[in-house]
């Protein structure tokens, strides 16, 4: 059942996503969130091996660990759309604490669910989206260094993820 609820509320999640309704699409993103940690909670307790570990734990880690940043970037969308319609005032120095803010959060629960779940492909998929932002930031034709506080989070998100991640590998 939890698969089907990930399934329609992912559905869902393209349409508001594509409409641009920020708010829906974050609490269906949270929808599919909490339905795939379900799954990987169930499927970490079942003893898995061959063909059992590549076809579904595994794929199961890697779309749970994208939905994850998935919500970070769902909850930039919601900051950003806030400001437009002025209920909210970010300002320059706001907007960098706000994502500093937003990817310390998804760090800590990153390295929670991947310490609980034992699950390095989480993780690395975690690690992998924190150098997108890195080399995002850095790139003159991305951010060109404006936020050198974001590089730096994020590159220790990087290497935080990537070490927890061979950590749970290799205990």
């Amino acid at each position: 059942p939890w698969f089907i609820v990930s399934s329609l509320a992912n559905g869902f999640w393209i349409v508001a996503w594509h409409y641009y309704r920020p708010f829906v699409a974050l609490v269906l993103i949270l929808l599919i969130l909490v339905s795939l940690a379900r799954i990987c909670l169930i499927l970490s307790e079942e003893k898995l091996s061959g063909r059992g570990f590549w076809l579904v734990r595994l794929p199961f880690s890697v779309y749970f660990g994208w939905v994850t940043v998935a919500v970070i970037a769902n909850v930039t969308a919601l900051l950003v759309s806030l400001e437009q319609l002025g209920v909210l005032s970010l300002g320059l120095l706001a907007l960098e604490f706000w994502t500093v803010l937003v990817l310390l959060v998804g760090m800590l629960i990153g390295v929670l669910v991947l310490v609980r779940l034992r699950s390095p492909a989480y993780g690395l998929v975690l690690g992998w989206s924190y150098l997108g932002i890195v080399v995002r930031h850095v790139l003159p034709w991305g951010f060109g260094g404006v936020y050198p506080v974001v590089v730096v989070v994020s590159s220790l998100g990087v290497v935080l993820f990537v070490v927890v991640s061979l950590k749970v590998r290799l205990s």
